[in-house]
């Protein structure tokens, strides 16, 4: 029993300090000091333009104002109390948006309600820039989207009802692009810039709510494409620019929601595959996402269930990655995030409940990252908030263990970990997770002090690694690969052995110490590779010669057969399984056969027939591509005459 309880208590220990906090979070500013929360969980809107952070905050006195933090304490302000007749929390500045290093957004100052508005960061920088209904309505200007140097975005003025504005951030420059529903209201949404032209989806108050195009110049707003003809709607979504063209999802009508493309002509817009032909939407194409090329999505039918695609935009090249969860069942991917060359994502497997996965394109390519929050529980560990800064995903996640807490990847088993226990024993819940500088910042709650500005110091050294070597051995024999790695911050590390030939293959390329076989002999490049959780790599290469093995002739069978007809059954082995081999029979009776034996057979049969009958011994020699060979010899006794040869007793007729 006491040998029982020292082996668990010995386990929980090794398992907290495998879990351990890899970088301790710091509060950047108690800004509602007390147990009052700063920052609500809807309203703060993390907004980065250049080196400063604008985000939405109260600290109890002001209201829900307009804030900004270059991640320290003291360059952690109020920017302005824009609704200093009425600090209501009800008057909060929302829609932010960098643009030309300024900041945009809905503004209320109390007196004029939601306007346009203007900050550089500073009291006297931060201003109304368009009163669009002068009084108390307001134009609600909102859903902005930078294309062709000018920032489009939706508002309604005394004229008109929601319609597509635009601003080169002056007064003048601020005008209303369309009246697209006169009298009535378009309410443009889902814009998206595509190589300098704005594509959104509006209704004219005729086709519904349809596909739509911009360059912002007078005239130069139109419908593209009634996709649902007459006054329904087709409902264009997930609008997403792959290589300058659109692609999106929509209804015909006829169809159901499927993925569509378009390169702003009618005749260019198109369906370009319906996926679910039983036309149910619990199966629509969702979630388009750009990474290296194509466009992933989420998308299902009754066969497999609701599972993670991929298209380049043709029919052809529109395909499943990954039956995830195999079988009917669904996957469910979300939170699909790009990293250069990898789409980092959620899903269910059905094994692990809901935990952190990758892919690269490819079904092989679709792992499992790791196991958080091990075993098939209702939510699993759940990430949420992914987002990737330079080479790492941050995101919040829950291990059973410490609560939904910060934790950061490189995208390895051995680089996920948990980042930082805010709230120990509970969920600090960590939002709007931004990267600023070499600071981590985003809001959480420790328990305390309610929902606050938090930071983690992402200043981090790379690791050192070491390939060992150089290491040398037979082919088609292990060859021990020893390799060291070690990081300066103490970091948990990912390690990955590779090589640079086809011919070898390394046994568990994530451990330090492996082994490597080879089936060919060569001078070949093994490297090691270390990820730190910040995304900081080091490689370190070594030199593997693989040395070639000779061919050994193992059993020769084989015996007249019929009279002076002998066959022989050769086999032999190989450690080089890709090398070529041929072989030289010396018959023994002065006759010889020379031949190639078929790439990868470790047996092979030649026969002759001897002219005599006889003793003989048979010479063999087997070769490999490499110069390496073998020999052997077979004694066989050639018997008289075959019974069945009936030529021998036949004379030779000469006709006359």
């Amino acid at each position: 029993m006491l040998l029982t309880l020292v082996l668990a208590l010995a386990f929980l220990v090794a398992t907290a300090a495998a879990l351990a906090q890899t970088r301790p979070a710091a509060l950047v500013k108690d800004i509602y000091p007390g147990a009052a929360a700063g920052l609500d969980t809807g309203t703060q809107s993390f907004t980065i333009v250049g080196s400063q952070m604008f985000f939405v905050a109260n600290d109890g006195t002001h209201g829900a104002e307009l804030w900004k933090s270059n991640g320290t304490e003291a360059g952690t302000l109020l920017v302005e109390d824009i609704a200093t007749n009425n600090p209501s929390e009800t008057l909060i500045p929302f829609a932010l948006v960098a643009y030309n290093g300024l900041l945009y957004f809905n503004g209320n100052d109390g007196v004029n309600g939601d306007e346009l508005w203007v900050s550089d960061g500073t009291t006297g920088g931060t201003y109304m820039l368009k009163n669009f209904r002068p009084g108390s309505d307001g134009g609600n200007p909102q859903r902005f989207r930078a294309s062709a140097e000018t920032l489009f975005f939706v508002a309604s003025d005394a004229e008109s009802g929601v319609e597509l504005w635009k601003t080169d951030g002056s007064v003048m420059g601020t005008v209303l692009v369309e009246d697209i529903h006169p009298g009535g209201a378009s309410s443009p949404a889902q814009l998206t810039d595509v190589d300098g032209t704005l594509f959104f989806v509006a209704d004219d108050g005729t086709h519904g709510t349809e596909l739509w195009k911009s360059n912002g110049m007078p005239g130069g707003t139109t419908l593209i494409k009634d996709i649902y003809p007459g006054s329904d709607s087709s409902k264009p979504r997930d609008l997403v620019n792959l290589g300058g063209v659109l692609l999106f999802t929509a209804d015909d009508g006829t169809n159901g929601r499927a993925l569509w493309r378009s390169d702003g002509t009618a005749g260019g817009t198109t369906m370009v595959i319906d996926i679910n032909t039983g036309n149910s939407s619990s199966f629509d194409p969702d979630k388009l996402t750009i990474m290296n090329g194509a466009v992933y999505f989420t998308a299902g039918d009754d066969t497999h269930g609701q599972e993670l695609w991929k298209s380049d935009g043709t029919l052809a090249g529109t395909v499943r990655v990954h039956d995830i969860f195999a079988g009917s069942a669904h996957s469910l991917p979300n939170f699909l995030t790009p990293a250069g060359n990898r789409l980092y994502f959620t899903a269910v497997d059905g094994i692990h409940g809901r935990e952190l996965w990758r892919t690269d394109g490819t079904a092989d390519g679709t792992v499992l990252v790791k196991d958080i929050y091990p075993g098939n529980h209702p939510n699993s560990s759940s990430p949420s908030e992914l987002v990737v800064i330079d080479n790492a995903l941050y995101f919040s996640a829950d291990d059973g263990v410490h609560g939904k807490e910060l934790w950061s990847s490189a995208g390895e088993e051995g680089n996920t970990v948990l980042l930082s226990d805010i709230n120990p024993g509970g969920d600090s819940n960590p939002l709007s997770i931004r990267g600023l500088g070499q600071r981590l910042l985003f809001s959480a709650d420790d328990g305390t002090r309610g929902r606050e500005l938090w930071s983690v110091d992402l200043s981090n050294e790379a690791p050192v690694a070491g390939a060992g070597g150089p290491y040398t051995g037979p082919e088609g024999s292990t060859i021990v690969l020893s390799g060291s790695v070690n990081d300066a911050d103490g970091d948990a590390l990912a390690h990955m052995w590779t090589v640079d030939s086809a011919s070898c293959t390394i046994a568990s390329p994530a451990q330090l110490a492996t082994t490597v076989t080879c089936v060919d002999n060569g001078s070949f490049n093994v490297t090691l590779t270390a990820t730190d959780p910040f995304g900081a790599v080091t490689v370190a290469s070594a030199q593997l010669i693989v040395n070639n093995v000779a061919p050994v002739i193992t059993v020769v069978s084989g015996a007249s057969l019929v009279g002076r007809h002998v066959a022989l059954t050769i086999s032999f082995t190989d450690g080089g399984s890709a090398d070529t081999h041929a072989y030289e029979i010396a018959w023994g009776d002065d006759e010889s056969s020379l031949g190639d034996i078929s790439p990868g057979a470790t047996q092979f049969e030649v026969d002759h027939t001897y002219t005599s009958a006889g003793n003989y011994l048979i010479g063999i020699e087997i070769s490999d591509d490499d110069g390496g060979a073998d020999s052997a010899t077979h004694a066989v006794t050639v018997t008289g005459v075959a019974t069945d040869d009936f030529s021998v007793y036949l004379p030779v007729l000469t006709r006359q």
